[in-house]
């Protein structure tokens, strides 16, 4: 939700949004789709019995109606003396969590080099989200001694499935390359039924036929236990390019089992195919053509439970599957395919008055080139990491020269607990226009501390000039947020925290990133004292652009955040703790080419009689957009 008060000057909005448009990529369109919203829940480590370590990376999509979880494990065995005896890297894609099985989501996939099993003894790592909006694309690494597997799952608002790339990284320290990539999917439509004594009837359905489960005579439904069998089946990939897959006994509008899922693929990339059709599980086996570096596919799940009306419309399902894996750019990030040379050198001339804007007209002029050779041809990894690499670097210089222009500043606020009592609005909306909030909402409760939205992207984060951690913990971060964060402060961006119950050794800065780049040191969790009386507010160091307000020792705080100021650091105001004794109350300093500024001061308690908290001083608001404004880089040095 952004919040824009005050008066702003149209030529400076027009400036901003120019700005804000160069930074985010292409122009939004008129009537823009529901976005992909995507939670990153980060890693978590689970210790199971018989010596077993499992780490779980969870990330989340959803769009409308369409909910998808992928799950990216990391189950690592000790021996009995303790010493790591062997590990598994899986993948799981789950949809709709609650509405039963289809995909299996422990491993929905197993990924083969040469014949050899990639799970075993290989490594899930650099799980990232790459785009959220207006697309999702998330990315995760499988490495193995064998090879190194990139995978990528994208998802556009509007669509049906989910659809996965597979590609092999380049072979390092002379490694032998890999010559055939193959994978094994599983699913289960409705229940795991063996497992559970539940005798269901299985089917697999192709463009020119269906294949049924090996069952006796007289299948009974209800029987206890039978011979488990196995019905193997290669594909004619000149016909059968989809599957779809159903239990008839379960998946039926009299039954009670969801799990209707179906498979489509490109038979141009593959040597051969084949499913296996079973009682339990149905495995379908994808053979890429030697020396075919890349494998995609689309996983597609529906929550309706009979299988009769979605059967009979997955046909026009898998040939729109078909037509989006056939588009070349699917899996590249959107930043890369819809990059426009001709509306980046129209918005760049928003520039033109500034020093160095020849240097920045070059540097589009490469980036572009790069782009446009990536656009019309497939591209290795290496070169699409170049021009990305190109693209991010002159989207920096966009936004670090944009910083000179006099225009509003736009601020993401994490809002914590008390927020309306530190009157940022108030300060935003005395700024006369030159203050943008953006909100996101922090909340905590059995299942964690959480953020309702953080940047997902470089692209994201540089919309905004400063980021203000308003009584928030580091916990919603993870590591992808806190990356973003390191990177976005050291080029330039600007940090501001306001304390609270928790914030700083509460909210458990000192373990992350924040640790980094605060000019402050953290005593550690509870370190909101309540000061043996009033502390009075008094000057510090002078700062350029900051407000020399008269503190005239009215202005006092009652709870104060345990800080140290980093040996580099300016206190420019002290709280009196007691009689002679001076904490920091507002202390400032750089973390690489960025301003973060940090208030130990909370705003709990009440003043004695003839004081005033100093949230309640009227030109608190006023001191506020000042230190606001010099973190964005607007004012001072």
């Amino acid at each position: 939700m952004r919040i824009r008060t005050g008066r702003t000057h149209n030529v400076a909005r027009m400036v901003c949004l120019l700005l804000l448009g160069m930074a985010a990529g292409a122009d939004a369109p008129a009537h823009a789709a529901p976005p992909v919203v995507v939670t990153d829940n980060g890693e978590v480590r689970n210790e199971l019995p018989n010596n077993q370590v499992q780490y779980v990376h969870e990330i989340a999509l959803s769009c409308g109606d369409f909910v998808c979880n992928l799950s990216f494990r990391n189950l690592e065995y000790f021996d009995a003396a303790g010493e790591k005896d062997r590990s598994e890297g899986t993948v799981g894609v789950h949809f709709w969590p609650e509405q039963g099985q289809g995909w299996y989501p422990n491993e929905t996939f197993v990924l083969f080099a040469d014949g050899t099993p990639l799970t075993l003894n290989g490594v899930i790592k650099d799980t990232r989200v790459l785009e959220q909006g207006p697309s999702a694309l998330v990315e995760t690494t499988l490495e193995h001694e064998k090879a190194s597997v990139r995978l990528r799952f994208a998802y556009r608002p509007g669509q049906e499935g989910l659809e996965v790339q597979v590609a092999l990284l380049p072979a390092k320290g002379g490694a032998a390359p890999v010559k055939q990539l193959a994978i094994d999917l599983s699913c289960y439509p409705a229940y795991y039924t063996a497992w559970n004594k539940r005798r269901g009837d299985r089917w697999v359905v192709t463009p020119t036929r269906s294949l049924e489960e090996p069952r006796e005579e007289g299948l009974d439904k209800d029987a206890r236990t039978w011979q488990h069998q196995v019905r193997e089946e290669p594909l004619d990939l000149a016909q059968e390019h989809w599957l779809f897959y159903y239990d008839k006994f379960f998946n039926s509008a009299e039954g009670k089992g969801r799990g209707l899922c179906g498979l489509t693929f490109l038979p141009q990339e593959l040597q051969q195919a084949q499913v296996n059709v079973s009682d339990y599980e149905i495995v379908t086996k994808l053979v890429g053509k030697p020396e075919q570096r890349a494998l995609g596919f689309t996983l597609w799940q529906s929550p309706e439970q009979d299988y009769a009306p979605q059967l009979e419309r997955f046909p026009q399902v898998a040939e729109s599957c078909r037509q989006r894996l056939q588009e070349g750019a699917l899996f590249l990030p959107q930043s890369l395919v819809s990059f426009d040379a001709a509306a980046e050198a129209r918005s760049l001339q928003a520039l033109a008055a500034l020093p160095g804007f020849e240097q920045l007209a070059a540097q589009l002029q490469a980036v572009g080139q790069v782009v446009a050779r990536l656009q019309a041809a497939p591209a290795s990894m290496e070169q699409e990491q170049a021009a990305l690499g190109q693209l991010r670097a002159y989207r920096r210089a966009v936004w670090k020269a944009s910083r000179a222009l006099p225009r509003p500043r736009r601020v993401l606020v994490l809002e914590g607990g008390h927020y309306p009592v530190w009157k940022l609005e108030e300060a935003a909306a005395g700024s006369d226009g030159d203050l943008l909030l953006d909100k996101s909402y922090f909340s905590t409760s059995w299942r964690g501390d959480r953020l309702t939205t953080f940047p997902a992207t470089e692209a994201e984060m540089l919309q905004y000039d400063a980021v203000v951690f308003n009584n928030v913990s580091a916990t919603p971060l993870r590591e992808s947020g806190e990356a973003l964060l390191r990177q976005f402060v050291t080029k330039g961006g600007g940090l501001v925290v306001l304390g609270g119950f928790y914030a700083y050794g509460e909210g458990a800065y000192q373990d992350s990133v924040l640790a980094e780049l605060l000019p402050v040191t953290m005593a550690g969790a509870f370190d909101v004292k309540r000061l043996p009386a009033a502390g009075a507010i008094v000057p510090g160091a002078q700062v350029p652009g900051l407000l020399e307000l008269p503190w005239e020792g009215r202005e006092v705080v009652l709870w104060l955040q345990d800080l140290q100021p980093k040996p580099e650091a300016v206190v420019a105001l002290h709280a009196e703790v007691e009689a002679g004794k001076r904490a920091p109350f507002l202390v400032i300093g750089r973390a690489g080419e960025g301003r973060v500024a940090a208030c130990a001061g909370t705003v709990y308690g009440e003043a004695p009689p003839g004081k005033t908290e100093f949230w309640n001083r009227p030109e608190w608001p006023a001191y506020l957009a000042a230190v606001l404004r010099w973190a964005c880089g607007q004012t001072g040095t």
